[in-house]
C-alpha cells in the first residue's frame, strides 16, 4: 500500500511535471508538424505522442523515480503500463458518457484523474 509521506508527495508532484512536460512535447510537435511540415493530423498528433510519451518515460526513470532497472525492463513495462491507462480512460470515459450521461469536459477529466492515479501507482510500484 501507498504511504502518503513526503517522498511519495513529492513523487507526485514529479510525476505530474513530467506528465505536463510530455503533454507539452507532445502538442507543440503536433503544431509543428501540421503547420511547418504539412503533415497529416493523426500523423502528426502520434509522432508527438511517441515524443511525449519518451519525455515522460526519461523523466520518471530518472527524476521522479530514480529508477536502477535496466531500460529494457522499465521501457517494457511502462509501454504496458500505457496501454493499461489507455484502456482505463476509454472505459471510464465511455461509462461517463453513455451509461451516466455525462458531458465530454467533466467525463474527459474525471477520467483523466483516475488514469493519473492508476498510471502512477502502477509506475511506482511495479515499472520503475
Amino acid at each position: 500500500m501507498l504511504r502518503l509521506d513526503m517522498e511519495s508527495v513529492t513523487q507526485v508532484v514529479k510525476y505530474l511535471g513530467a506528465s505536463i512536460a510530455g503533454t507539452l512535447v507532445h502538442y507543440a510537435l503536433l503544431v509543428i508538424l501540421v503547420r511547418w511540415y504539412a503533415l497529416q493530423p493523426l500523423w502528426a498528433s502520434t509522432c508527438g505522442a511517441i515524443a511525449g510519451a519518451l519525455v515522460i518515460y526519461l523523466a520518471n526513470y530518472f527524476i521522479t523515480f530514480h529508477s536502477t532497472r535496466r531500460h529494457i525492463s522499465a521501457s517494457s513495462r511502462f509501454i504496458a503500463v500505457a496501454a493499461i491507462s489507455t484502456g482505463v480512460n476509454g472505459l471510464i470515459l465511455n461509462t461517463t458518457l453513455t451509461q451516466m450521461n455525462w458531458s465530454l469536459a467533466p467525463a474527459q477529466v474525471f477520467a483523466t484523474g483516475i488514469q493519473f492515479s492508476v498510471g502512477f501507482t502502477i509506475n511506482r510500484v511495479w515499472t520503475f
